[in-house]
């Protein structure tokens, strides 16, 4: 059983661990004292926490990319995954601004996160298990809902999630340009519900977003930004390729004859992937919903043999691979949720 160390004793400890910079860190490797290892130190005093006391930790931690120059192209992404966004943060040097290289995106995507989040969640919660439905489903709601409601009737309420907080914050610091790799995005995802908000709330005139004046995009029905910026993504990617792994999840782009190429480059290629697309094929298209309609085969060891897409939207685009012999066949969505179990 845990002990509750709550309130303001904990918030100024960590307020103070904050302020000497101690979440400063390498390559995934943490140097000084973190606030991680106050988490931990806690768990291992058996000390409980809450989830908002996590929270006010990552409504503190650091959205500068520290390799942007001051003139860089800030580039934004729906739709794309976390694979290939990383890959290209890794790649590209400081023509562009990314979420990926700040210290607030390493917090959350960080080993040690996961398990002092699923701390907090089973403190507030003694009756439920880890990875159970239930607690995946608090963890969702903790970590990825985007805002909700509509400026116009003054319905719109910021979300606490912690996706969206890092993703406002982020943003409020753009200053300049912006590029948005949203061509595969929806609307009521974190960059349609708050990251293009608070660019057109804060982005000084003159400032482009996708080559638009935010002067223009600010005069369009809300919901106007969200198509145009997606549109003229679709059209701007369409002369690059996608690549995808066996899941239909996007592994890497190129950018020929993209406005982005100038900053970004070529893009990246993966060294393995499954199948790739044309830009111009891949917009509008749920690769990863109609894999999931595929039909994957096996040999006797468990070993992937092959994968068919008859019948799917990518019937025609991707070759399919049906084995002449195969000991066991399951549907795509079968095999995403079993791969998904074994990782955990």
């Amino acid at each position: 059983m845990f002990d509750f160390d709550g309130g303001n004793y904990f918030k100024n400890i960590v307020c103070k661990y904050l302020k000497k910079e101690c979440f400063r860190w390498g390559t995934r490797v943490f140097r000084l004292k973190s606030g991680f290892d106050y988490f931990l130190d806690k768990l291992e005093r058996g000390i409980g926490y809450t989830v908002d006391q996590v929270r006010d930790v990552v409504k503190m931690i650091s959205v500068k990319d520290p390799v942007a120059a001051e003139d860089a192209l800030t580039v934004f992404y729906s739709g794309e995954g976390n694979s290939f966004p990383l890959k290209l943060s890794e790649t590209v040097d400081g023509r562009i601004r990314m979420i990926d290289r700040t210290e607030a995106s390493k917090f959350l995507t960080h080993d040690k996160f996961e398990k002092i989040l699923e701390k907090a969640i089973l403190f507030e919660n003694k009756d439920i298990k880890p990875r159970s439905k239930e607690f995946k489903a608090i963890r969702e709601s903790v970590l990825y809902p985007g805002s909700e409601g509509s400026v116009a009737d003054g319905s719109w309420r910021a979300s606490e999630g912690f996706w969206s907080i890092v993703s406002r914050r982020f943003a409020s610091e753009t200053s300049g340009d912006a590029y948005a790799l949203v061509s595969n995005a929806l609307p009521n995802r974190i960059f349609g519900t708050d990251e293009l908000k608070t660019l057109l709330e804060t982005l000084p005139d003159g400032a482009k977003i996708c080559g638009f004046d935010v002067a223009y995009l600010r005069t369009l029905p809300e919901g106007e930004p969200f198509r145009v910026i997606h549109d003229f993504a679709g059209k701007d990617l369409a002369g690059g390729e996608v690549f995808y792994d066996r899941f239909g999840r996007i592994a890497g782009r190129t950018f020929t004859g993209s406005s982005l190429s100038s900053a970004a480059g070529e893009g990246f290629i993966p060294a393995d992937y499954a199948f790739k697309l044309s830009g111009s094929d891949a917009f509008g298209l749920y690769v990863e919903g109609e894999c999931r309609n595929s039909r994957v085969f096996f040999d006797e060891n468990g070993v992937f043999a092959g994968q068919d897409f008859k019948g799917t939207k990518l019937e025609g685009l991707v070759e399919s691979r049906v084995p002449s012999e195969f000991a066991h066949c399951v549907s795509g969505e079968v095999f995403e949720n079993f791969a998904s179990e074994a990782s955990m």
